[in-house]
């Protein structure tokens, strides 16, 4: 069917809800397959290939290519999250076809002063893709450039104007936990995807993300190495784990009269 995909997800059922959908993203573009034929085919129960094609949904809204699309559960509902060159929409996987909500909604900008403001700022931004708060009923949209990564609504819409502003302009982002990474040449910024406070910067020199991995897995990361000489420069792939800040213990005080008996 189709050769070399970029990505693929299984979705069943959840809950009460059945979606029945196996979504393959290839050469810049969507497409959706019921999964239970998928599934009997894996199982050598279809020898048609035609029975499979006839499933097939491809996804059409955008005129420019898919960079990658990614699931979510919000609020107890499954989520499609696609990503093009021209923006992010997110759709009801039972139906990609279906009525998609544009991410960030920016249509009342014309009568709320912070959305047109937010608006005037996204101008040619490149959207690099969705995080999913952990407590909250948010997703933060991260871009490209060191302007800023808001945070909307499950509906798309602007979240109360909240924003958190990057300190330069990023290539590539991860997220574990409650934590956001912004990658740059130069530079890791860690912060907290809540509140946007800046927990720590890792220095480096042309830093690159070589693999976000699962949530239970560490990112690992390519970054310039200590060695440099005639044969070139060296490289380091490191993984970022998370560390606890270690307390510094408070030396107890002797008692006034505890060397008195020593006659000292």
């Amino acid at each position: 069917m189709h050769a070399n995909p970029t990505g693929l997800a299984a979705i069943g059922t959840v809950g009460l809800t059945v979606y029945n959908k196996f979504i393959i993203h290839v050469e810049g573009s969507l497409f959706s397959y019921s999964l239970d034929v998928i599934a009997q085919a894996a199982l050598e129960r279809i020898q048609s290939l035609e029975a499979i094609t006839d499933t097939m949904e491809k996804v059409t809204k955008f005129d420019s290519a898919i960079i990658f699309f990614k699931h979510r559960d919000i609020e107890g509902q499954q989520l499609t999250g696609i990503c093009s060159e021209k923006g992010i929409i997110v759709v009801d996987p039972k139906n990609l076809k279906s009525k998609s909500v544009v991410v960030p909604d920016l249509s009342e900008a014309s009568w709320i002063p912070a959305i047109n403001e937010l608006k005037a700022q996204l101008e040619g931004c490149r959207p690099l893709g969705l995080v999913s708060l952990p407590k909250d009923h948010e997703i933060l949209v991260v871009f490209d450039r060191e302007i800023v990564c808001c945070f909307v609504t499950r509906k798309g819409k602007p979240s109360s104007g909240k924003f958190i502003k990057w300190e330069r302009k990023a290539a590539s982002f991860a997220s574990r936990n409650d934590h956001v990474f912004l990658f740059s040449p130069q530079f890791i910024e860690i912060r907290n995807v809540t509140s946007g406070v800046i927990l720590q910067v890792i220095e480096g020199a042309n830093i690159r993300l070589l693999h976000m991995g699962r949530l239970n897995e560490k990112p690992l990361v390519a970054m310039k190495g200590n060695k440099e000489d005639q044969d070139g420069t060296s490289e380091k792939i490191v993984e970022l784990e998370e560390t606890t800040e270690l307390s510094i213990a408070t030396p107890v005080s002797a008692s006034p009269n505890a060397w008195d008996e020593w006659d000292m």
